[in-house]
């Protein structure tokens, strides 16, 4: 995914062009509209030449992959104490094993699937909003 992240097209002409290159690209098929414009409008930022490229480098994309392994994810859980969703994309790449996992580990942890792939918040970003809001 490093590699991936290091040769993606990182500027275009516009927030339309890149619009219009990434519309029919399955990472963005699902998205609800309003997510996929958020993400023209801030994850693009204008250029002194007038392009647009990514806010976030495809370097530091790479970085970000080749750095996150190392964390113990469950060890890190028991040391949260506030009321926590764990949810899982029913269409994602995880096991639902390690999310149930998970959500043994955190004291005030609650599991819960959707349907939805490995960008959930921004297919149903509704749906999560009002989970996030559900939370004491």
């Amino acid at each position: 995914m490093a590699a991936q992240a290091r040769q993606r097209c990182q500027v275009w002409p516009s927030r339309a062009a890149a619009g219009d290159a990434w519309r029919d690209k399955p990472m963005f098929a699902d998205w609800h509209p309003r997510a996929f414009e958020s993400y023209l409008s801030h994850g693009l930022r204008d250029r002194e030449d007038g392009r647009v490229e990514l806010a976030c480098s495809g370097e530091i994309e790479a970085a970000i992959f080749e750095h996150t392994g190392g964390v113990d994810v469950m060890a890190a859980a028991m040391g949260v104490a506030a009321p926590t969703w764990v949810v899982r994309a029913g269409r994602g790449y995880l096991p639902a094993e390690l999310f149930e996992e998970l959500c043994r580990h955190l004291p005030a942890g609650r599991y819960l699937e959707l349907d939805g792939g490995h960008l959930l918040p921004m297919e149903a970003p509704d749906r999560v909003a009002e989970l996030l809001l559900s939370l004491p």
